[in-house]
């Protein structure tokens, strides 16, 4: 009788641990499949005939021209000529093929930010936002320095649901590695004063003004208005 009683057990655990590996593995199926979104491949884009036409015209001719070159193009003409093809694949609707064009010139150069950027903002139109933000944040890896890749990044974070205190981080972050570029200094104090912390926006709008004097006058009614709400 013991025996058998212990049989039964050894045998509720066998169970009950075949059906915890089972949950643990759907699991991860599960989030496997909500890391990678089904994508947009086509979609019906606002062309005109006489655009359409004229696009497509460029897409074959730039196709004609990759085809003569063949085994003689360099990594470069290969490159430019992928990416113009992709530029007008994306205007015509047609992502996935534009997807694919870029990840040749990725293969081809590895090392290539603007190519990282423009594949993560494909991305973003194609339904897939963590992946573009991925693909921004090799960009600035690799070229820190270049303001619409932070302007961009900033998009996509807010997109996210980032909080607050982490995005003024990335703010700070871009301005040291922009040089306090004037567009990163705007958008800057236009965040904090939406955050409420107008002092360190009236600082902010002040830094605009010595960076483009020009634009004085419009930086300085944002200070007035701050400061009646101070």
């Amino acid at each position: 009788m013991n025996e058998n009683r212990k049989q039964l057990i050894i045998s509720i655990i066998v169970i009950l641990l075949i059906a915890l590996f089972i949950v643990w593995l759907k699991r991860d199926q599960i989030a496997f499949f909500k890391s990678t979104p089904e994508l947009i491949l086509k979609a019906e884009v606002n062309l005109s005939q006489s655009d359409r036409v004229f696009v497509e015209k460029r897409l074959a001719d730039n196709q004609a021209k990759l085809l003569e070159l063949g085994e003689n193009a360099t990594v470069l003409e290969k490159v430019n000529i992928n990416f113009m093809l992709s530029a007008d694949y994306r205007l015509l609707g047609e992502y996935g093929k534009a997807k694919e064009l870029l990840e040749q010139n990725m293969m081809l150069e590895p090392l290539n930010s603007n190519t990282k950027s423009t594949y993560s903002s494909l991305l973003a139109v194609m339904g897939d936002k963590e992946g573009a933000l991925d693909y921004i944040n090799q960009a600035i890896a690799l070229f820190g320095g270049e303001t619409n890749y932070w302007r961009w990044k900033i998009d996509l974070e807010k997109e996210s649901g980032i909080s607050e205190q982490k995005l003024e981080e990335i703010f700070k972050e871009a301005l040291e590695k922009t040089d306090n570029n004037l567009n990163i200094v705007v958008i800057y104090a236009q965040f904090l004063s939406e955050i409420g912390k107008n002092d360190e926006a009236i600082k902010n709008w002040e830094k605009a003004i010595e960076l483009y004097p020009e634009n004085g006058f419009i930086y300085q009614a944002e200070i007035d208005r701050l400061k009646e709400l101070l």
